[in-house]
Formats: C-alpha cells, sequence, structure tokens
C-alpha cells in the first residue's frame, strides 16, 4: 500500500467518527502529497559525513544538523513553492496571487522565510511595499523547511537507527516532538520531531521537554471512546504531549494527520492548563 493509499483510508476512518474533520484532513493530505512530490525539487549536499566526528556529536548530545547554517538554493526553493502555491490558490486566490508577483519579481526572497523557520524566528511577511498574508508565510516556510530537514533524515536515517539517543529532541534537526506513539507487546515509546518528521525512541516515564523523572509529577488521560489516543502530561513544566497507541492496528499511521484529527484533545489539554510541545504553524 502506497502512502497516499494509507493516509485517505485513514482520513475516511477518522472522518466517519468525526465528520467535521473532513475539510481539514482531506486538504491536509494534498498538503503532505504535494509536500512530498516537491521536495525532490530541494537540493541536500550531506553537511556532515557519517564518521568518528559525526559519532562524537551525537555523543555529546547534539544533533547531526546545524539547521541555521544549512546551505539553501532560492531558485529549488522558488521550484519547491510553486506546486504548493499551486494547492493553495484554490483557498486564497487573492493573496497567493501577491505571493507568487513578489516572488517573481524579487521583491521577496524565500530563502529569508525558511531561514527563519529553520531558526525558529517569525518570518517577516510584510514590507512596505508588500502587505503579504502572515499565516500563509508561515505555512509555505514551515513546509518547505520540513521538506528540506525531512530529505536530509532520509539520508541519515539507516546510520542513527542503531545509535541510542535520550534527549527530547530529534538527533537530525533538533526540532520538538509533536506527537509519540507505542510499540510493540512493551509498548515502547517513539516521539515524532515536528519539523523533519524523524521518530526516536524514548523513555516512556520521562517528560522529553524538562526531562522530569519524578513519577508523581507525569501523568496521562483518555478521551471518553478513544482510547487508542491518550495525552501524556508533565505538571513540572505544563506541556502536553499526544500519543497513539499503535499495538492494536495493522496498518500504519501518519502522525501528521493524527495531529490533526485530534485538535480535540489538543483544546481539553489547553483547558486543563497545559501547553502545545510546539506551535501549530503547518496548519491554515
Amino acid at each position: 500500500m502506497k502512502n497516499w493509499d494509507f493516509r485517505h483510508e485513514r482520513v475516511r476512518e477518522v472522518v466517519k467518527k468525526r465528520p467535521a474533520y473532513a475539510e481539514l484532513l482531506d486538504f491536509l493530505v494534498r498538503v503532505i502529497e504535494t509536500r512530498e512530490k516537491a521536495s525532490s525539487e530541494l537540493t541536500t549536499e550531506l553537511p556532515m559525513q557519517v564518521d568518528e566526528k559525526f559519532q562524537k556529536k551525537l555523543e555529546g548530545g547534539l544533533p547531526v544538523l546545524d539547521r541555521e547554517s544549512l546551505p539553501l538554493d532560492k531558485e529549488a526553493l522558488r521550484r519547491f513553492l510553486e506546486p504548493m502555491l499551486d494547492l493553495l490558490e484554490e483557498r486564497k486566490r487573492d493573496e497567493i496571487k501577491k505571493i507568487r508577483s513578489a516572488i517573481a519579481d524579487d521583491r521577496i526572497d524565500p530563502v529569508i522565510w525558511v531561514r527563519a523557520a529553520l531558526s525558529r524566528a517569525k518570518a517577516e511577511a510584510a514590507n512596505n511595499k508588500d502587505l503579504l498574508d502572515e499565516g500563509l508565510v508561515a505555512f509555505l516556510a514551515h513546509h518547505a523547511a520540513s521538506a528540506l530537514l525531512g530529505r536530509y533524515a532520509q539520508q541519515y536515517d539507516s546510520t542513527l537507527a542503531s545509535i541510542v539517543w535520550e534527549q527530547g529532541y530529534c538527533p537530525i534537526c533538533g526540532g520538538l516532538p509533536h506527537m509519540a506513539d507505542l510499540r510493540g507487546p512493551e509498548g515502547r515509546r517513539f516521539l515524532a520531531c515536528g519539523t523533519c518528521n524523524r521518530k526516536w525512541n524514548f523513555p516512556r516515564m520521562t517528560c522529553p521537554f524538562c526531562g522530569n523523572k519524578e513519577q508523581e509529577r507525569l501523568g496521562y488521560f483518555w478521551a471518553e471512546s478513544e482510547k487508542e489516543y491518550r495525552v501524556d502530561y508533565c505538571t513540572a513544566c505544563k506541556k502536553y504531549l499526544k500519543t497513539v497507541d499503535l499495538r492494536e492496528r495493522e496498518t500504519p499511521l501518519d502522525l501528521e494527520i493524527e495531529d490533526a484529527a485530534t485538535f480535540h484533545l489538543d483544546l481539553l489539554a489547553q483547558k486543563k492548563g497545559y501547553q502545545p510541545p510546539v506551535s501549530q504553524s503547518g496548519m491554515l
């Protein structure tokens, strides 16, 4: 089964239970598909070879990539953005026309947007000449950064599979997890990076955000009738992380889809006073 097939199948499954999610999830699948196709336009020469220096960096708790110094190719980013803009133009025609025009005339540089996303800063959407939609700029920058870092993650993945990584941030790009899953008979916990989407094994009884291991300060709750999902929380740092239990499933899941399909759990967790792990600039 192709990735796209199982995503569409999962969306149908979710929408049967929660029809209100239909439009959001259908659009998200199209975004993911478009991003994956367009990512081939991005050049990703490995900035670090797998050698002793590579190993020492990981042993020192440092992610492989220095996000702020990654090379960015303006023309490659323009090619990547074209199909993304095509998709968004169906929903926000006038705003996308402005962005297309500004990119074509070199009034704005997409490298600046993506550089800001990689450094976790806010991309400037407006200046004296162009009043661009800040939400769209953040969306495009997030998905371009995600596609770029995802390509690096794929190239390093086989090497990292055998390396123990005990940090709560991604070993590839240093991004924070946006969701987790439980696997195998023993329920091993894997965190999923909110930027490059790489997953890594992490202790179940440790907060990935502050490192707290005090059991009385860690907890979780379920939503009614959805025991496949849970929300893990830490009272020490007041962060939460949604988790999906894969032990009873025979088909794979895309945690980007699961994240969007459980927005009601975000509302519930935040109502209880807990904070989301990462910003949600990838959603419109």
